[in-house]
């Protein structure tokens, strides 16, 4: 074959490629990918109390108080898509129509039928759809972060400093990206969570262990002290529990962890908010200062994105809030921004979770801050270190190697 010939070959055959990676590009954009509205929305702007004004419309009132009150300073840049892996929207569209949402009055009665992975509603109509969007997001099937953990008053500043390790698999079951563990399915275990505290010296050690199943019951988990020796059983993840004596229960952590059926659910609207979802920082801990609790002054960069407004009630009377406000983002279905209000209807915390879209798909989650506005208490979560899809195994999680503090 003379060059001619084959050099036309190779253009053809990278003419092919480059066609069927558009095609398959615009059909995930078509299914995923959700045009904010940016009418009266200026790039290149940094949001602080100044000029708060200017941007109220995309601002929802937790995080003007996060400006006004707590040094929160945005910059302002263009919305850009945030896709999931190949599999994942294969899934999707393999799967589309099949799902059925059930609002339950039985807390342990399974709120979801026909649901065999990917997103699980494409348009979603209803809270509880959006709801069970954000419970089987894209996030990988497992993966870990390390991160430090700074607790602080605006009296005392920082009281607490901890790191820990949190090594999860997000997808026990419905697997789109690695290969299915059957011990995981054969258990009906969705979700496996195993955190390890690095320090301080007189904590390190310290293992808490918890499974989710595909049904809404409690969800077991096991402690491991390391000065007995072995694990205590416990319930992990109530309604209600505070995580690690924070400002932030375990039903707050990434906006939101706990059963969609244990909640009532209402869509409020959509809407386009700013949303740190590129967040332009080379390093996490470069984005806050230290030195000015409970706010942290955090600097990131915001964009403008569509979310789902939802409205959650607890039906378990041992809820310390008395309602919680989701904003949904309506592409990664990832919770940025969470109003929790006491049970006298006035706001009492505002959470704000940070992912880096830019590093790759998934996102990793990079920073977290809650803070309680009316103590003037705040919890802030900085992550060093990062992976996904990394293999773990049911021996992973196993109880008998927590009882080695493994």
């Amino acid at each position: 074959m003379n060059s001619t010939r084959m050099k036309a070959l190779v253009g053809l055959l990278g003419l092919v490629l480059c066609t069927g990676v558009k095609a398959q590009t615009e059909g995930m954009n078509a299914i995923f990918a959700h045009e904010p509205d940016t009418e009266g929305f200026e790039p290149l702007v940094t949001v602080n109390k100044g000029n708060i004004r200017d941007f109220e419309k995309f601002l929802p009132e937790g995080l003007k108080i996060l400006v006004e009150q707590f040094g929160l300073e945005i910059s302002t840049v263009p919305y850009a898509p945030v896709l999931p892996s190949k599999g994942y929207a294969e899934k999707t569209e393999r799967n589309r129509g099949k799902s059925k949402a059930i609002e339950t009055k039985d807390i342990r009665t399974k709120g979801i039928e026909g649901y065999e992975g990917g997103l699980p509603f494409v348009d979603p109509q209803t809270g509880l759809e959006v709801m069970w969007n954000q419970f089987f997001a894209y996030q990988g099937d497992d993966g870990f972060i390390e991160f430090d953990v700074f607790v602080a008053s605006q009296g005392l500043g920082v009281e607490r400093h901890e790191t820990w390790r949190w090594e999860f698999v997000q997808k026990g079951m419905y697997r789109t990206d690695l290969p299915a563990v059957s011990e995981f399915e054969k258990r009906g275990i969705v979700y496996a969570s195993k955190a390890t505290c690095l320090r301080p010296y007189e904590k390190a050690h310290t293992v808490a262990l918890q499974y989710r199943y595909d049904k809404p019951r409690d969800q077991v988990g096991y402690i491991y002290v390391p000065f007995l020796m072995r694990p205590i059983k416990a319930v992990v993840g109530a309604v209600g529990v505070s995580w690690n004596q924070t400002d932030m229960l375990f039903e707050d952590i990434k906006g939101y962890s706990l059963y969609p059926e244990w909640t009532e659910w209402k869509l409020l609207g959509k809407r386009t908010i700013l949303v740190p979802m590129h967040p332009k920082v080379r390093r996490p801990e470069d984005a806050v200062d230290l030195e000015s609790p409970p706010g942290f002054k955090p600097r990131l960069a915001f964009e403008p994105r569509q979310v789902y407004v939802v409205e959650g009630k607890s039906k378990f009377f041992t809820s310390q809030y008395g309602k919680v406000i989701l904003y949904v983002d309506a592409e990664t279905f990832y919770i940025p921004l969470k109003e929790a209000f006491d049970k006298g209807g006035k706001l009492w915390k505002v959470f704000l979770n940070v992912w880096d879209a830019s590093q790759g798909s998934p996102p990793p989650f990079v920073l977290a801050l809650a803070v309680d506005i009316q103590k003037r208490t705040s919890t802030l979560f900085v992550v060093k270190n990062y992976g996904f899809n990394v293999g773990y195994g049911f021996h992973d999680f196993d109880v008998t190697r927590v009882n080695q503090g493994d």
